[in-house]
């Protein structure tokens, strides 16, 4: 990555909700983190294991690698089991930026997702290319 550092503002790296080398490789050639969290059970349980790997990696390999903060994805308000895992994600991990952006469950982002494009090009009017162009401002807003 230190090549092509000095040629962009940011890279990102989309990784797979699993723990495994690409994740880790991801983490040491990067400077920050934004991590995507889907208001369910499940994901809060998983969460703690990459917050532990994210030290583990800053401890032993990549001291400069910071999380940059929370996005809350596949959301869906109507859900009462959403509504209540946000109010929770705010009380139990204040201690992290928690970007107020939230990406709302789409269905152009899983069909350009099949027809790899761009959820911009796809459907530049979709809810998820308003969200994650909302996410994009939001988060350089503060950089």
């Amino acid at each position: 990555m230190n090549p092509l550092r000095d040629k962009y503002d940011y890279i990102l790296i989309d990784c797979p909700p699993a723990l495994n080398i690409f994740t880790n490789s991801a983490l040491v050639a990067s400077n920050g983190c934004l991590v995507t969290l889907q208001p369910e059970v499940s994901a809060m349980k998983g969460i703690n294991n990459l917050f532990e790997r994210i030290s583990q990696v800053r401890e032993r390999i990549n001291p400069e690698l910071v999380v940059e903060g929370i996005v809350l994805t596949m959301v869906d308000k109507r859900l009462k089991v959403h509504r209540d895992m946000i109010e929770y994600v705010y009380k139990t991990l204040s201690n992290f930026r928690i970007y107020k952006t939230e990406i709302r469950n789409n269905v152009s982002v899983k069909e350009s997702q099949i027809s790899q494009v761009n959820i911009f090009d796809y459907d530049q009017n979709s809810n998820g290319a308003v969200d994650y162009m909302n996410l994009a401002k939001e988060f350089c807003s503060n950089a």
